[in-house]
């Protein structure tokens, strides 16, 4: 992990976990656009480009996911009528990336100096099934085909 990669953003960090890898810029607190502007609180907004599709359904849902998460972890009422603007760039996705870009923004986050009620940090696990020994192993480790082909 590399944290303050980017010049003009509050934070950053770029992490690689085995061969995925995510680049994460805070932008913010700054004043609130008028239709996001929350009175007693920060606006928390979560922009993920992918880097090798179109930006989809399932990168829509991870970023409500990394919405969700972060607006529990941030002390959203010390910044009211604000805006804290985090932008994921997927580098490289071969798994894991939900927790990568999750620990990756908590690095952020850090780098920036937002005041958090506590650190987020994830880890992820897939189960597999060993035909031959008609079993499930659960994998830390895995790769994105691994990760498709899971049980759970």
């Amino acid at each position: 992990a590399e944290t303050g990669v980017l010049n003009r953003a509050d934070g950053s960090c770029r992490l690689t976990l085995g061969k995925t890898s995510v680049l994460v810029g805070i932008f913010g607190p700054v004043d609130s656009k008028t239709k996001t502007e929350l009175q007693d609180r920060t606006y928390l907004q979560v922009n993920f480009q992918s880097r090798a599709e179109a930006t989809g359904p399932v990168h829509r849902e991870m970023e409500e996911i990394l919405q969700q998460t972060f607006e529990s972890a941030v002390l959203v009422t010390q910044f009211p009528r604000t805006q804290i603007t985090i932008t994921i760039q997927e580098l490289n996705d071969d798994g894991r990336l939900l927790a990568t870009c999750i620990n990756a923004i908590t690095l952020a986050l850090t780098d920036a100096g937002v005041p958090l009620k506590t650190l987020v940090v994830a880890t992820s696990a897939i189960l597999t099934d060993i035909e031959s020994e008609k079993q499930s192993q659960l994998m830390v480790s895995y790769t994105k085909d691994q990760e498709n082909l899971a049980r759970a």
